[in-house]
């Protein structure tokens, strides 16, 4: 609907002209109002603006002179719009020629006028005289007046003093907002990348790009004779590679009870997968008209109907629990395995669902297979059952010590001569043994796998520096600390130097400069400049030589360590932890500890420095110096604050800079 028609006698907006249409145009009363309105009102505005800019403008009118047109190449940014200074359009004559050829001095524009020093240096000298009266009143003036009231020398200083303290407060909160806003970001940007690492991208393009799967064999026909029938299957996961299940005929009659047995690896899941209709058909038939109801466990193979027994993805025996067992082949090899690996655990009793089940099978098992193995395998859960029913029956405190606190211990105990079964082989265990043992089962019971990451405290440890200096190298250390001290030695006596300097009166004699000596003293001055940037250069190679070659060998010990670490270290620490030091740690030791390094012996040697250059000249400012120091040590608890967050971080958070 059109908005209501304005002063113009048209609608100001219509919508059904402007928005609600294939072809939008404005409407003729906003072509006439506003877009003719606003360059005029532009043009209106911006003219008296623009000639009281160029009244007070310091630009002198350049004549129009054969020699000027010869020699002035002018800047076009004085004279261009505003247009062409918002986008820059006024540059593109210098683009366009450093794209022909290549720029000479002579081919650069000139400065504009008030870049120039004729027009910056007499702005600069204006305020700068007013300051240097104001610092000349206040503090050149006292240190030379002996007349001046000493309270006005403490109070210039204890403004100095407040200045200094707002300023460093200042920059306290701007860096920690700076801080506070770059974890929030990298927290956000974190946060995101685990969100998308929930849902693999690419394992979900493989299942779309992949072919659709084959239903043509397979049928839910619901008048079949049975539930679940597959005539001569042959299954893949995938249609060209090798068949995962071979040669399947099966039939289930209807309300029936199906267990489906074998070693790992043989195809249990894959036949499930089969009937689901989840595998790919190389041939054969499948028809599923009901309902699949799946389960884990043994304790009730005997109530089933149906047991299918797969050995290497085929079909080994199928029928009753009962005809397989007395059969003794495939599915009674199964059992027996898997009773054995259950009596290799330590407390078998809470892994067994139901020990007279378990005793039951051996039973069974015993009386179609007289062999070593299943002999043992009778006297172990026998050995298990008469020490149940033994400890359920005493009371507390008179527990059976016949087998020991091991499964395993049962072994040996069989190999000896048994008592006969009237005689009661009980061991009045003490009670406090008993409290003990029980003490330490349950403390095994409580302890997990995988630890909490523990975090050192305290100070840090002069054994870490030292592991740090040692794969820097003692020759290069030496170097670095030799530098460091060069250099501050030369800043220090180039500071005395021009104390020395701006007191020497011998420079002028008479009014008349002793060139030899301004010589002298502007020549020593220079060397010693050049020996702190010589110094300055030479920190700088050897400190990041340095850091390259830790690095290196600190990477090196760690992958070294990694590598021969045994197996129980990779099933208790988790692989997050292990990039964690790949990752996070390395980037530290490779980039943050020698810039850290410089920026702290740095400081250490002008920490040391300040204090001999200001109690030389004011020995009373050393009074001040233990104070300071015994707060500062009070207050090193930054070490810990970095030890916490290297454990919490997050290894995605190396590949995030800010």
């Amino acid at each position: 609907m059109d908005s209501e028609t304005g002063f113009c006698d048209s609608p100001f907006l219509a919508l059904n002209e402007t928005w609600n249409t294939v072809d939008p145009d404005f409407s003729p009363c906003f072509q006439k109002t506003v877009i003719l309105w606003i360059p005029c009102a532009i043009l209106v505005l911006g003219t008296p603006i623009r000639i009281f800019q160029l009244s007070k403008s310091q630009v002198p009118a350049l004549p129009f002179t054969w020699l000027n047109i010869g020699k002035t190449n002018p800047c076009p940014e004085e004279r261009s719009s505003f247009l062409s200074r918002l986008i820059f359009w006024w540059f593109n004559p210098m683009v366009i020629q450093g794209y022909k050829r290549d720029i000479k001095r002579e081919n650069l524009w000139a400065l504009n006028h008030e870049d120039n020093s004729s027009s910056v240096f007499p702005r600069f000298e204006k305020y700068w005289k007013k300051e240097e009266e104001r610092v000349e009143k206040l503090l050149i003036q006292f240190t030379k007046d002996k007349g001046e009231y000493e309270w006005r020398g403490y109070l210039y200083s204890v403004l100095m003093f407040l200045v200094a303290v707002v300023q460093s407060l200042i920059l306290h909160q701007y860096f920690h907002g700076a801080q506070l806003v770059g974890m929030r970001l990298r927290t956000s940007i974190i946060a995101a990348v685990y969100n998308k690492a929930s849902v693999s991208l690419k394992r979900i393009q493989t299942f779309l790009n992949n072919d659709e799967l084959d239903y043509s064999a397979f049928s839910r026909d619901i008048n079949a004779k049975h539930a679940i029938t597959i005539e001569k299957g042959i299954f893949s996961w995938e249609k060209e590679s090798t068949a995962t299940l071979k040669e399947l005929s099966i039939e289930i009659p209807d309300g029936s009870l199906v267990a489906v047995v074998g070693q790992v690896g043989c195809g249990k899941s894959s036949l499930l997968s089969a009937i689901l209709g989840e595998m790919d058909t190389i041939s054969g038939k499948v028809n599923v008209k009901t309902r699949i109801l799946v389960t884990h466990g043994i304790s009730f193979l005997s109530k089933v109907d149906i047991i299918i027994t797969l050995v290497d993805g085929k079909i080994s025996e199928m029928g009753s629990y009962s005809d397989l067992i007395s059969h003794a082949g495939a599915f009674a090899e199964f059992l027996k395995n898997y009773l054995n690996e259950e009596l290799e655990k330590e407390d078998l009793e809470d892994e067994i669902e139901d020990l007279q089940i378990a005793e039951d099978m051996v039973n069974k098992l015993k009386n179609v297979m007289d062999d070593n193995k299943t002999n043992l395998l009778k006297q172990q859960v026998s050995v298990l059952s008469q020490r149940t029913r033994t400890e359920s029956e005493m009371s507390e405190g008179q527990k059976s010590d016949i087998l020991g606190s091991s499964w395993k211990g049962s072994q040996g105990l069989l190999n000896q001569k048994m008592a006969p079964k009237k005689q009661k082989s009980v061991i009045a265990a003490d009670t406090e043994t008993l409290k003990l043992k029980k003490q330490v089962k349950e403390k095994k019971k409580e302890e997990k796998l995988i630890q909490a990451e523990g975090v050192e405290t305290g100070k840090v440890k002069l054994n870490v520096f030292m592991a740090y200096l040692r794969s820097v190298g003692l020759l290069l250390s030496l170097l670095i600390i030799f530098f460091y001290i060069l250099y501050n030695a030369a800043s220090i006596y180039s500071n005395i130097w021009l104390a020395e300097w701006s007191n020497d009166n011998t420079t002028v004699v008479n009014g008349t400069i002793d060139t030899a000596q301004r010589d002298l003293r502007l020549g020593i001055y220079g060397v010693i400049g050049f020996i702190q940037g010589g110094a300055v250069f030479a920190i700088g190679c050897t400190v990041n030589l340095a850091g390259v070659y830790a690095g290196k060998i600190l990477h090196r010990n760690l992958l070294t360590t990694i590598l021969a670490a045994p197996a129980l270290f990779f099933d208790t620490t988790p692989v997050g932890r292990i990039l964690n030091r790949f990752a996070h740690d390395t980037d530290v030791v490779d980039i943050n500890l020698p810039r850290n390094f410089r920026s702290w012996f740095f400081q250490f040697l002008k920490t040391l420095t300040i204090p001999i250059v200001v109690g030389y000249s004011t020995p009373l400012f050393l009074t001040t110096i233990p104070p300071a120091v015994i707060v500062y040590y009070i207050a090193q608890i930054i070490s810990d604050e970095f030890r916490l967050a290297s454990v919490c971080i997050s290894w995605i958070k190396c590949h995030v800079k800010m």
